[in-house]
């Protein structure tokens, strides 16, 4: 919820700043507001029709849904259902990127090229705010207009900056059917429309449409649009699309919570019948959507299906499931998940069943219990207070009421009281002060490896894991005589044993990747240093070791990266593809602790094609700190000396620059230390032909002497908070 309320601060505090510069944008034909998007920043997996990888509920997209937006064919139109659509914006450094979900009874292309138009289309015009009377076919140098469609073909009308006419083969699209219309996944490289300028903060003209028939070889029955409007009608301008420097935020991760009920709201038959209206493991499910999760619910089943489980981000079995299911073949089939899955169930994990013990003994808790932790460390067991090895605070009740009957007791956790397998690791289990309300030594956390073989006397075969599971046994088990288990998994853990479970789930959930800003286009962590020290951005530019540059233990985060003088990483300039280098705008940031050595010390060199030295960011022998670049021709853009070096003394520097706001500024410890208005702005020299280092430059000159850490490029000017994350 934080992060989408900052998304609408960023929105609101761009729209306030950008309106100063543009024209009012058109409104709304029916409800009168504004028409502004924002198009944040990010980059989708691949152009290939499926939106699992677009986050679509961190997004808003531009809605064509009314008559009111209909310019033609209002007597054709009988609803949404029968034409509409929902428009999502992302943008990186390269492309600006469509998710077009269409709304459509019947799909029907039957025209080609230039007159795709004139069958079910979508269509999308790029321009400047200014509103243009001119028709385009008297003036077609007013906007960029372009149309794809659900065959995936493309077609560009109309360009600002030259003629169009033509299949652009810059614009990639992709589509899929859906069982009320159709998608279309887009991107169109936008230094292509040359007349406009993709930097954030900037405010680009945007009009979608859509034409639809229901004619198999009929024309256009209708066209609806953002403002009502036609395709090419500029007239009242078209809609503000803001293009954002904020990063669209990763989606909640995806749990399967896999019971006997089929929602919270829908309890099996047999837990109906006694009374149950909801769920009765409902305390868990709420509990996780509470933190964000995005919670999918599974019926158990002995033929699970494997393959929608592995889309999974965690699977969860709850303490409400067959343990029947889990044996024989079923056994097989579950542990054979990739997931990463989360076991609650202790009946689940007995020889006869999946094998992630040696015997069948199941032992119920009769109380409170505390647990005895044989790794404290452990991720699970942060913020919980231990005192030699005991929770000081108990982990779960042992005898919770129906909620329909609070005078029926539920039994407590059944603990499958052998030794767990080979391959596993006990990591917390019933403690001795527990002694009068459970089995002392029964495992109640354990954790078992991807690979680990789980060896069951159910008839089926030794089962390998195929993903990483953790033992994590909650929830009452029913009442003597209540239901055959369906009343099971009411909700009993007290607040350490609630921490430890949500640490339980974070620790399982997959790393998310440490660099997911698609502007980031080096890191260097040090953790590792080898003949190489490789790149985290995922863009691939390793740096090959130099001389003496080896690891050191004591960096900010974990290792650091030791330079000794003249020694240096070779980036091979040369092979360094042309978005990752910044030229419109950078950041440049490092943790550096550098020796006096009474010279100069060179974070990043690079060296252009033409000879431009076009970097310098370096604390200098007099102590202050330089930040700097060139454009082309070795044209000097801005230069900053400012700031005091501390010899001998972890300091983080950070530089950054951006054209279209005509800013240089450096940081240093995350504290702006001077700002430029830049005269001339300009492209900074865009190639590394002549090499480009980290720790030296490229004549050999002023050797970084000492250590660095964290060392990071951005193809955009970071913010000062962003900066002081770093």
């Amino acid at each position: 919820m934080l992060a989408k309320k900052c998304l609408w601060v960023g929105m609101f505090t761009l729209f306030c700043v950008s309106l100063a510069i543009a024209d009012p944008p058109p409104l709304h034909p029916l409800t009168g507001e504004e028409l502004v998007t924002e198009c944040l920043r990010g980059t989708p997996d691949a152009i290939d029709g499926d939106l699992s990888d677009w986050n679509l509920e961190a997004m808003t997209p531009v809605v064509l849904d009314t008559v009111e937006q209909l310019n033609s064919g209002q007597d054709n139109w009988t609803g949404p259902e029968d034409c509409s659509a929902e428009f999502y914006m992302l943008w990186d450094d390269v492309n600006i990127y469509m998710a077009v979900v269409v709304k459509d009874e019947k799909i029907a292309m039957n025209k080609t090229d230039g007159s795709i138009w004139n069958s079910d289309c979508v269509e999308v015009l790029f321009a400047t705010t200014d509103a243009v009377a001119e028709h385009p076919w008297t003036n077609p140098t007013i906007h960029y207009q372009y149309g794809f469609n659900a065959s995936n073909q493309t077609w560009n009308w109309c360009n600002m900056h030259g003629p169009g006419q033509n299949v652009p083969d810059y614009l990639q699209v992709a589509s899929s059917v859906t069982a009320d219309g159709y998608i279309c996944e887009a991107s169109i490289e936008y230094g292509q429309m040359e007349s406009l300028d993709f930097s954030a903060g900037n405010i680009i003209g945007f009009h979608p449409c859509i034409d639809d028939t229901d004619i198999d070889e009929g024309d256009t029955e209708l066209q609806m649009s953002w403002t009502g409007l036609g395709a090419h009608d500029q007239s009242l301008g078209f809609g503000h699309m803001i293009l954002s420097s904020e990063l669209v935020p990763e989606p909640a991760p995806t749990i399967a919570w896999v019971s006997y009920h089929a929602a919270d709201d829908e309890p099996h038959a047999d837990a109906a019948a006694v009374g149950f209206t909801l769920a009765p493991d409902i305390g868990y499910t709420d509990l996780l959507k509470a933190q964000g999760y995005d919670v999918v619910r599974v019926v158990t089943s002995q033929t699970p299906d494997v393959e929608f489980l592995n889309t999974m981000d965690l699977v969860i079995i709850s303490r409400t499931a067959s343990s029947g299911h889990y044996s024989g073949s079923g056994a097989s089939l579950w542990n054979s998940v990739t997931a990463p899955t989360i076991n609650l169930n202790g009946y689940t994990l007995r020889s006869s069943r999946m094998g992630f013990t040696d015997g069948g003994t199941m032992v119920d808790t009769t109380g409170d219990v505390r647990l005895a932790v044989t790794d404290p460390a452990h991720p699970i067991f942060a913020g919980i207070a231990l005192t030699d090895g005991v929770m000081d605070n108990l982990y779960a009740e042992g005898a919770v009421p129906l909620p329909t009957d609070p005078n029926i007791i539920s039994r407590g956790i059944s603990i499958n009281d052998n030794n767990i397998d080979d391959d596993g690791m006990l990591l917390a289990t019933i403690a001795e002060v527990s002694a009068d309300t459970g089995p002392v030594g029964g495992m109640v956390i354990a954790e078992y490896p991807a690979g680990a073989i789980m060896q069951n006397s159910s008839g089926s075969p030794d089962d390998v894991l195929g993903g990483p599971r953790l033992v994590f046994l909650t929830g009452s088990r029913e009442p003597s005589g209540v239901t055959g288990g369906q009343a099971a998994a009411l909700y009993d853990l007290y607040p350490d044993g609630e921490q430890m479970f949500l640490n339980a789930v974070e620790y399982m959930l997959p790393a998310e990747p440490a660099d997911a800003d698609p502007s980031l286009s080096i890191h260097y962590t040090f953790d590792e240093v080898s003949d190489i020290v490789a790149d985290q951005s995922g863009k691939g530019h390793d740096g090959i070791v130099m001389g003496d540059v080896s690891a050191a233990a004591e960096g900010i985060l974990a290792g650091a990266g030791k330079f000794a003088t003249g020694s240096y990483l070779d980036l091979d300039g040369p092979s360094v593809a042309a978005e990752d280098i910044p030229t419109s705008a950078m950041t440049l940031a490092a943790w550096i602790n550098c020796e006096n050595t009474g010279g100069d010390h060179e974070i990043f060199s690079a060296r252009a094609s033409d000879s431009t030295w076009l970097i310098h960011p370096e604390p200098k022998s007099s102590g202050d700190i330089r930040w700097l670049l060139r454009s082309y021709g070795g044209t000097t853009i801005f230069q900053i000396r400012a700031g005091t070096m501390t010899w001998g003394e972890w300091l983080h520097f950070a530089g950054t620059y951006d054209k279209a706001s005509a800013k240089a500024a450096l940081y240093v410890n995350g504290e702006l230390i001077q700002e430029m208005d830049v005269a001339e702005p300009a492209d900074i020299a865009g190639d590394w032909d002549m090499g480009a280092r980290v720790g030296l430059t490229i004549d050999d000159a002023r050797p970084f002497t000492g250590l660095m850490d964290e060392f990071r490029m951005y193809t955009r000017a970071l913010s000062q908070d962003e900066i002081a994350g770093l």
